[in-house]
């Protein structure tokens, strides 16, 4: 099976601590891997130095390091070569905030056919389509 995450959301899972999980992070990751998944990462751009962030350069906890190079190294997360670079500066974080607002200025901040979309399927609203 394949996930899709962007790089932050990755980087959560590494960094977040899950104390729900008597295991803690490692279990989450290891409950994440446990039935060959794969995670293809997209790149985000780093909003305090424009920098692109991939899955490769992305920071990782000291602590995880070797287990994310692991999964790197044994393909379990593969970076996404093609992708859009317009879309890079979105954050997705951000977008569904104000959607949940009713602000109306979410739709600037996306491809006009996902907010087409959003709009038609009536995504992330409390009315019925």
């Amino acid at each position: 099976m394949g996930i899709a995450l962007g790089v932050p959301t990755l980087q959560a899972i590494f960094s977040d601590e899950y104390e729900d999980l008597a295991g803690g992070r490692l279990e989450a990751i290891g409950r994440l891997f446990q039935r060959a998944v794969k995670v293809y990462v997209y790149p985000t751009i780093d909003p305090a130095s424009g920098a692109l962030v991939t899955a490769e350069t992305m920071p990782i906890p000291e602590s995880m390091r070797y287990l994310y190079r692991h999964l790197l190294d044994n393909r379990h997360l593969e970076a996404l070569e093609n992708y859009e670079p317009s879309i890079l500066r979105i954050s997705t974080r951000d977008v569904l905030a104000r959607l949940q607002r009713g602000d109306g200025g979410w739709e600037a901040a996306v491809p006009e056919r996902v907010a087409t979309i959003i709009k038609e399927r009536r995504l992330f609203s409390d009315r019925a389509p």
